[in-house]
């Protein structure tokens, strides 16, 4: 390209000189006969730009961990035109791999007319990630090769891969709340103000539900039966924060924190608790809640497509303080237990709640634990490798 606009500068000055020597007609319509056909190359290149579409698709947006799709891409003007075209690919993180065929796309090829151009490739999915992928730019040049533009394409196609459900049990973490703490878990409470309806005594029942004035009447004890609908939650916290450069392998930390997640969420509502899950998603919490292990898919779903680039994660711990739901047990999971997590963490524990922090890292060595030996917060280290140990 840079060969092409310096013959062609040339050639413009040797007609100026030729003409300021001369003065001949002949120099002068040479003069202006390369200048339009510049302009009319320019002007036509523009044109193409502004018509050009690019038209993007995924076969299968929403994979396992491990398995593959197909993307595809078909670029063409709207009306005719002729420029030659140089797509370029985004480059997403290392959590997803390409086929032998990526390498068209850094190809040149033609555009002329209303041809369409049709390339794609396979993705392959290492670790769990939401990423948008395909074409980042067009870089489009005019025939004479001299004038370049380019247009950024939006609407890219969104891949998420979604996590391993890794089976979980209560001996690895020991994420059973102890019964000793100040809340005894329970999937629901019962609510002694609301009376659903009276049965007959059984030999199990406790004295206190024993309605005396209608045991009087009927001559045989009857007991009430209280309405169950102020369910307990197992809370969990999970800091999507984005991960820092310090971190060798980012992917396979995050991978490892949301498929614990997930396992922790499926361990309880598989043990009927229900479960809520925050996180922060542009800048503000949200919530995924499901009261039963039927649910379970649109958490699952829920927590693949969360994205690990937060700012702040603060904002998750504002309606702990004053809870209007009850909790059994709280986990906080989190590559980062900062300062603020760590208040956090050791208020909810004076509140009787059972509460536990798991920590993600990579370092050889973590410190953490000592933080909260006699905070009465349950600290579990994890330390990421190709295989998950618990310290």
């Amino acid at each position: 390209m840079i060969k092409n606009r310096l013959l062609y500068a040339f050639m413009i000055l040797v007609s100026l000189i030729s003409l300021a020597i001369s003065g001949s007609h002949g120099s002068f319509v040479m003069v202006v006969f390369l200048v339009m056909v510049a302009g009319a190359s320019f002007g036509l290149l523009l044109l193409a730009r502004r018509m050009l579409s690019c038209e993007q698709r995924l076969v299968d947006g929403l994979i396992l961990k491990g398995d593959r799709t197909r993307y595809e891409a078909e670029i063409y003007c709207r009306v005719p035109a002729f420029a030659f075209i140089k797509a370029a690919a985004m480059k997403p993180s290392r959590a997803l791999s390409f086929g032998e065929d990526a390498k068209a796309m850094e190809r040149e090829f033609e555009l002329f007319g209303r041809s369409r151009v049709r390339f794609g490739y396979d993705i392959f999915a290492t670790y769990r990630c939401v990423n948008a992928v395909g074409i980042e730019y067009i870089e489009m040049y005019d025939f004479l090769k001299i004038f370049k533009v380019r247009k950024y394409v939006e609407d890219n196609p969104i891949l998420v891969v979604c996590p391993d459900v890794v089976p979980f049990s209560s001996e690895l973490f020991s994420i059973a709340p102890s019964q000793e703490a100040g809340t005894s878990r329970k999937a629901s409470f019962e609510d002694y103000s609301s009376v659903t309806d009276v049965r007959k005594y059984e030999y199990s029942d406790q004295m206190k539900r024993v309605h005396w004035k209608l045991s009087a009447k009927k001559s045989e004890l009857m007991v009430k039966n209280y309405d169950h609908t102020n369910t307990m939650v197992t809370a969990i916290i999970l800091d999507n924060r984005a991960i820092g450069s310090h971190v060798r392998n980012p992917e396979l930390l995050e991978d490892s924190l949301l498929e614990t997640t997930i396992s922790i969420a499926k361990f309880n509502l598989d043990d009927s608790y229900p479960v809520m899950l925050d996180y922060m998603e542009d800048g503000a919490p949200m919530r995924a809640y499901e009261p039963s292990s039927a649910g379970f898919d649109r958490m699952f779903f829920s927590a693949a497509s969360i994205r690990m680039d937060a700012e702040l994660v603060e904002p998750l711990f504002d309606e702990y303080y004053n809870p209007n739901f009850m909790i059994s047990a709280l986990y906080v999971m989190s590559a980062n237990p900062c300062q603020s997590v760590s208040k956090f963490l050791k208020h909810m524990s004076t509140t009787g709640l059972d509460v536990n922090v798991i920590h993600f890292f990579e370092d050889e060595k973590d410190e953490l634990s000592k933080v909260y030996d006699e905070s009465g917060v349950g600290y579990y280290g994890v330390r990421v490798k190709e295989h998950m140990k618990v310290e």
